[in-house]
């Protein structure tokens, strides 16, 4: 039976926030591409496995999916996380993630492509645009 798609989803989410790096390789092709929006682009198995020992100098102190869409070979997840920098500061962000899947068989996906987009609050940004307003919930 094929993997259920929405369910990988979620599991590599609370992979990347338990700091399971090593299952998120396992899922992962050889060629994976992770777009970080204005950040970074990180190309490849090594690239990636690289990138993650700098981010596991942070600590997750929260995650909470909001949404997962899965498609054939597609899906997207929505949620925001709270984590603690090397520094000990404590930053929220949220997150948009939109995968993309390689069918190497019908009961092994393998994550292809990533982007991923992050909002992270920054006072007085959009209120010079928008006008002041009712903050969002944090949780």
């Amino acid at each position: 039976m094929p993997t259920d798609l929405h369910a990988l989803l979620s599991a590599l989410n609370y992979a990347l926030a338990g700091g399971d790096f090593e299952y998120i390789l396992e899922h992962a092709a050889d060629d994976i591409r992770w777009e970080i929006v204005g950040v970074m682009v990180i190309e490849g198995k090594d690239a990636l496995a690289q990138a993650f020992e700098v981010f596991a100098q942070s600590e997750t102190r929260g995650m909470e999916l909001r949404s997962i869409f899965a498609s054939h070979d597609e899906g997207v997840v929505h949620g925001t996380m709270r984590v603690a920098t090397a520094s000990g500061e404590e930053r929220s962000y949220a997150f948009c993630d939109v995968y993309r899947f390689e069918l190497a068989d019908a009961s092994t996906p393998l994550l292809q492509h990533l982007t991923s987009y992050i909002v992270m609050p920054q006072t007085g940004a959009l209120t010079e645009l928008l006008g002041e307003g009712t903050p969002p919930d944090e949780g």
